[in-house]
């Protein structure tokens, strides 16, 4: 009896057996990600995996790395254009208390020119300032503005790159897999990939590479 190859959409299960440990790779999928070895059947349908083609993921990856620069951006627009309480409240005690003291020990010198000079010099960078405000912000939204057709362009882009990986993977359905293919192996309850993270270590086997879902 020949042996059938592994093909494209195929489903599959992994088992480990060693002196340790005896199972299939599982995961729930939907609520946790984590992965781990179960030793019972009863419930199987977490421990079924497909066979898919290798899929793209650079517009994807485009778009993850825009969204953590919008949100470092957002912050620092805050922090500029809303100063902490301290230090705001100190700046108004030495700057407006200031001026208007300045404005009231004008009046007491009694001399009606030199309190008009001062009223008015004191408008002026009032005046000042809240233009030089204006046009912050106007800046301010107008590249939000920017940032944001930008993260509908790429966002327009992940979904036309899944489509892609879609249209391949129904093309390449039932296609036998060679030695040197790459494949990946989506969990089926879930509809999430097995992934390998090369920044975090497994949870029990501190020695090994953390494997969880990711979509």
């Amino acid at each position: 009896m020949s042996e059938q190859s592994l093909c494209i959409g195929d489903y599959i299960t992994l088992k480990t057996s060693n002196s340790t440990t005896v199972g299939w790779l599982c995961a729930e999928g939907v609520v946790n990600e984590d992965c781990c070895v179960l030793n019972h059947t009863s419930h199987f349908e977490n421990c079924l995996w497909e066979v898919h083609v290798q899929r793209q993921y650079s517009a994807a990856r485009e778009y993850d790395e825009a969204m953590v620069a919008e949100q470092i951006s957002e912050y620092e627009e805050y922090r500029r254009m809303n100063p902490s309480k301290q230090s705001g409240s100190n700046g108004q005690h030495g700057g407006g208390s200031s001026g208007m003291e300045d404005l009231e020990e004008g009046e007491d010198d009694g001399d009606e020119d030199e309190k008009m000079e001062g009223k008015s010099k004191f408008v002026e960078e009032a005046i000042k300032s809240h233009k030089s405000d204006t046009k912050a912000k106007a800046l301010i939204q107008k590249k939000k503005e920017q940032r944001l057709e930008t993260l509908k362009s790429l966002q327009k882009s992940v979904q036309n790159e899944i489509r892609m990986n879609d249209k391949l993977m129904a093309m390449k359905k039932g296609k036998p897999v060679h030695y040197g293919d790459i494949i990946q192996l989506c969990h089926v309850k879930s509809r999430k990939f097995l992934t390998v993270s090369m920044m975090q270590l497994a949870k029990q086997e501190r020695e090994n590479m953390r494997v969880s879902l990711d979509s």
